[in-house]
């Protein structure tokens, strides 16, 4: 089971399962929260009309595969469709990024 090394799945661990109709099937494990490390620093952004998540990931951390660091620097929304024009976003720094993908 191939997983793109930008997914938020991709320190999941593959666990075997067994399907009583399709028999082994590769499951992923739950993934792990983006936690920022102690010395994280944030870019703040105010949303506009039109703005995605994948676009300020790949804006601000240039890979649009990191939308879900910004939702998870973000807990008070539970998925990107609740994120309306005028919220401050926090996004972390690329090297806060870095620190916090390293330390998963």
């Amino acid at each position: 089971m191939a997983v793109h090394l930008g997914s938020r799945y991709a320190q999941s661990s593959i666990i075997p399962h067994v399907d009583k109709d399709k028999g082994l099937v590769p499951l992923l494990s739950r993934r792990t929260k983006f936690i920022p490390p102690s010395d994280a620093q944030y870019i703040t952004h105010e949303v506009v009309n039109g703005d995605t998540l994948d676009f300020l990931a790949y804006k601000y951390l240039y890979n649009p595969n990191y939308w879900w660091v910004i939702l998870d620097c973000n807990s008070q929304f539970f998925s990107p469709w609740e994120i309306k024009p005028g919220t401050i976003l926090r996004i972390p720094t690329p090297k806060t990024l870095r620190s916090g993908l390293n330390a998963v």
